[in-house]
């Protein structure tokens, strides 16, 4: 008996343009939150504190999550966009939306990131056009600082590159109907009650095994196997949700519980973070493939609620979300350089905590908002920061 073929989400999801906006925007506040809290020497404000500490769990609540929805969202768009294109096309369009701006990047912004940077280095003695920029030129693809390529924020966009490289031959596989076992394993993971729930089992595995040999968030590619798999694990389950509706009404039957589970999982994560760090440090034992366990489930329960709920609140679109969904991408490339360079200054008032971080946030905003308009403006700089029309 062939096997029926699966219900394609419809061409535009506003739910998930939604998401992407509210994702990135909201790494203005993330990195000026991790900046304060983690980053040696950006800040001046007393650690410990009410405020600091409320930061910080922020910081380590968001972390394993946001980068994960936008490899989530990006792997949708891939399927959408290989309904439409063949493969050289997918390659041509991965190279001028990915490959271009991530060049554009560590030629143009890194060097300016790097050079406000808090560091023991004694950068104002040197000049930054013939000896900061140069060094950073030279040191691009893999620098003793870094331990890798010099793309800070925009490794999101290296890595993407290179899933849609590394996966495109199983997609188009896929897309052709040659792997007809998908379709039977989604269909039992869509109508059996739970066994949407069982897609945690690859971040369980990824927590457990690998990361106790590369630990997440190095983000340099050559020692980050571990994040590396578990944002390609993102990315591919992406591409299958948009090919079957069914997946969203899975979605929907679970949503409830999995955000109260997430929630649980949630706390049940910080408080080993913080009050026992024997779990939560990377190490082939029980205590850690139990705070792996819990960590891959929290990532899977909380993209299960917050798909479900953005599907049923957020599929509408207004001038918002048009007019952000269009400079999002530039936003992503400006925000953390914005953010060093405001940040460098700003933090030296010592406004305290509070009032540091909404300042630095606020003019970080605009700042970037400014800058996008200004790439916006024109046909070349447009085609560099990947913005499309």
């Amino acid at each position: 008996m062939d096997n029926p073929q699966p219900k394609i989400m419809p061409e535009r999801r506003y739910d998930l343009d939604w998401l992407r906006v509210i994702v990135t925007l909201n790494l203005i506040p993330f990195h000026v939150a991790w900046m304060i809290t983690s980053v040696e020497g950006f800040s001046f404000v007393r650690k410990g504190t009410a405020a600091w500490n409320i930061l910080h769990t922020y910081v380590n609540f968001v972390s394993p999550l946001h980068m994960f929805l936008l490899f989530l969202v990006a792997g949708t768009s891939t399927f959408m966009a290989l309904r439409h294109r063949s493969a050289g096309q997918y390659i041509i369009e991965r190279v001028k939306r990915l490959l271009i701006p991530l060049l554009t990047f560590m030629i143009f912004l890194f060097p300016v990131l790097g050079y406000f940077w808090p560091t023991t280095v004694d950068l104002g003695s040197l000049n930054y056009l013939t000896q900061f920029w140069p060094w950073c030129l030279l040191t691009s693809f893999f620098s003793p600082i870094t331990k890798g390529p010099n793309w800070a924020h925009m490794w999101f966009v290296g890595y993407l590159f290179i899933y849609s490289l590394i996966l495109l031959p199983l997609f188009l596989r896929i897309r052709k109907g040659k792997m007809p076992f998908i379709d039977s394993w989604t269909g039992f993971m869509t109508v059996r009650k739970g066994a949407v729930y069982v897609m945690a089992v690859p971040l369980f595995i990824t927590f457990s095994v690998l990361s106790p040999i590369w630990p997440f968030f190095r983000n340099n590619l050559y020692s980050d196997w571990g994040y590396f798999a578990y944002n390609i694990s993102a990315f591919y389950f992406g591409f299958l949700i948009a090919r079957d509706a069914g997946w969203s009404r899975a979605f929907d039957r679970h949503a409830v519980l999995s955000l109260i589970l997430g929630i649980i999982f949630s706390t049940s994560k910080l408080l080993m973070e913080s009050f026992a760090p024997s779990f939560s440090t990377p190490a082939y034992n029980l205590s850690y493939a139990s705070y792996s366990l819990v960590a891959g489930l929290n990532t899977w329960f909380w993209v299960i609620a917050v798909l479900s709920m953005a599907r049923r609140t957020l599929s509408r679109t207004n001038r918002f979300l048009r007019y952000f969904n269009r400079i999002s991408y530039p936003f992503y490339i400006f925000h953390l350089a914005v953010i060093s360079v405001t940040g460098h200054y700003i933090t030296r008032i010592r406004s305290g905590t509070v009032a540091e971080f909404l300042i630095i946030c606020a003019v970080s905003f605009f700042a970037c908002i400014i800058c996008c308009e200004l790439v916006k403006t024109n046909r070349f700089t447009r085609f560099l920061f990947g913005i499309k029309g």
